[in-house]
């Protein structure tokens, strides 16, 4: 009973507070429908979004106009007059790369935007601040012909519409902005490639208006980066400016006044693919090639390979790769790999010297057993030359001249019948074959001085002293006669002096070479193998020292010259 009761209490006031719930939800729905019939009845200047399409088309009709507005002329200056218009840029770059060495271009893609006021477009429309217009109605009004000047193949992104936008301002302020990716010319030196630092320009310019008609300039803020770091370079820096001088382009006046805005990139090339790439493999190879330093000298089929493995690796390495620019210089790359192939190529020619020492010592040897007497003439021969050489030198006589009178009791010719066949021997007459007798005795003269002035003994084939020879020389035809006459005539004056000079250098030669021949009691001939090991040993420390030396020389002056 006491329980229905308390069920029953329990129900009248749940409903009792729902009921007031409900009312005052009645009264807050009735209390807004009020607000909104009281606001609808004021006065106000809000308008529906029809209205207000209706009242910006009004207003560009108007701006817009044919007989109000010429887009083929350039805005009016600040006070209506003839004075430049002002054109500011930036550029938001979104990223930047590929740099490529081989065309020498760099690529970037970016927001380029372009702000200009044009007066004829001001506009005083109620409610609106500003007109957003679609990329279309950028072919009805006038805008700046930016190009970039060292561009290379830019282009318009259009997917899935044309990126582009136009802002005006009820000042005639007009924003425009585009998404392009630009390919510029960068001019490079890559005489330090791969450490090499290139500084990339952009520049921008009117293509058709000079610097009377519009000038450019930087906003604050030139230019953001998303990001500063690219696939082979870092971007360390940039430098912006203006300049209104004279440029390379000209008019039928002459060069002409441009407004050049321009934008300049330092790049730093990041080195570590080349560094893993490259220079180590190539290091990596050159001290493989030290390890035949220490193969036994007999084992001649493993130093051979490994050192003829060692250059066709630095070969592949070095001169393989297409990561190399193609310039007409050498880069610092290049320089290493000059480098590694070098010090390869020795430790191979290292080898082949001391096997080649090996091997003739001890076929000498073979054949000094074989051959005793052969080996003593060749010993006694050797040291009656050093006596020579340690001897004291003659005397020589100072050339002051030649005696060109012919002594009179000497017998030139003699007159004798015709008795061979030649045709052409009749036609020697006594006069000719005296005249070629004395500048034959002349000649002979002349070379009899220089070599006893010069200390130089020569074996001559053909001598002037005879009357067999001179018979012979009388015998020849007229036409060879003539022509061995002029060479004997020309001769004396530059012959001499090149055959002694000739003959010194061969004397130097012979002397150098008697020292260095190797007989028995000298090291080499005696102590063969120690010299060949000791060369092996010399090579082990030599080669690495050498090595690490020109490394280090080579990096003060690629990296801190």
């Amino acid at each position: 009973m006491f329980k229905m009761i308390f069920i029953v209490i329990i129900l009248v006031i749940l409903n009792k507070i729902a009921g007031n719930e409900i009312l005052e939800t009645r009264i807050d729905e009735d209390d807004l429908m009020e607000f909104y019939r009281f606001k609808r009845s004021t006065p106000t200047f809000y308008r529906s979004g029809k209205a207000l399409a209706a009242d910006v088309s009004s207003t560009l009709d108007k701006l817009l106009d044919k007989h109000r507005y010429n887009k083929e002329m350039r805005p009016p200056g600040i006070n209506f007059d003839l004075e430049p218009i002002k054109v500011t840029m930036n550029l938001a770059i979104r990223s930047m790369g590929p740099v490529d060495e081989t065309k020498g271009v760099f690529s970037l893609d970016c927001y380029f935007r372009q702000s200009w006021a044009d007066k004829r477009l001001r506009f005083n429309t109620s409610g609106v601040s500003e007109l957003v217009l679609n990329w279309q109605f950028l072919t009805k009004i006038w805008k700046p012909d930016t190009t970039f000047l060292n561009g290379q193949k830019s282009y318009l992104h259009k997917i899935t519409v044309p990126n582009r936008f136009l802002r005006i301002s009820p000042q005639g302020r007009i924003s425009y902005s585009q998404r392009l990716t630009i390919w510029a010319r960068c001019p490079m030196y890559l005489g330090k490639f791969p450490f090499d630092f290139q500084s990339c320009p952009l520049s921008l310019g009117s293509y058709s208006y000079t610097g009377s008609d519009v000038l450019y300039a930087w906003d604050n803020e030139p230019i953001s980066i998303d990001s500063r770091e690219l696939a082979q370079y870092d971007i360390i820096d940039w430098q912006y400016g203006v300049h209104n001088t004279l440029t390379n382009r000209k008019l039928s006046s002459g060069f002409r006044n441009d407004s050049v805005a321009y934008l300049n990139f330092d790049l730093e090339r990041q080195a570590g693919f080349f560094l893993l790439g490259i220079y180590f493999p190539l290091t990596l190879a050159v001290m493989c090639s030290w390890v035949s330093f220490w193969i036994v000298k007999t084992d001649v089929p493993s130093r051979v390979a490994l050192g003829v493995m060692t250059i066709l690796s630095v070969t592949k390495i070095g001169f393989g790769g297409k990561a190399k620019p193609q310039v007409g210089y050498a880069t610092a790359l290049d320089v290493y790999i000059f480098i590694c192939f070098f010090f390869t190529f020795a430790a191979l020619t290292e080898f082949a010297i001391i096997n080649f020492i090996s091997i003739y010592f001890k076929r000498l040897r073979q054949w000094e057993e074989d051959n005793p007497e052969k080996a003593k003439a060749r010993v006694e021969k050797l040291e009656i030359m050093k006596s020579n050489l340690n001897s004291k030198p003659k005397e020589t006589k100072e050339f002051t001249g030649i005696d060109r009178e012919v002594p009179k009791d000497r017998k030139i010719f003699e007159t004798s019948t015709n008795t061979s066949n030649n045709p052409f021997e009749d036609d020697l007459d006594e006069n000719y074959t005296e005249d070629l007798a004395d500048k034959i005795s002349v000649a002979k003269a002349e070379d009899e001085i220089t070599t006893e002035a010069c200390d130089i003994t020569t074996d001559r084939d053909v001598t002037f002293e005879t009357d067999e020879n001179i018979q012979e020389v009388e015998t020849e035809n007229r036409f060879v006669v003539n022509i061995y006459t002029r060479i004997r005539e020309w001769r004396p004056s530059y012959k001499n002096k090149f055959k002694a000079t000739w003959d010194i250098l061969l004397s130097y030669y012979r002397d150098k070479y008697i020292y260095i021949y190797p007989v028995e009691g000298d090291l080499l001939y005696d102590e063969t193998q120690y010299v060949v090991d000791r060369i092996d040993e010399l090579s082990r420390i030599l080669f690495p020292f050498a090595f690490v030396a020109t490394g280090f020389i080579y990096y003060i002056v690629y990296i801190y010259l």
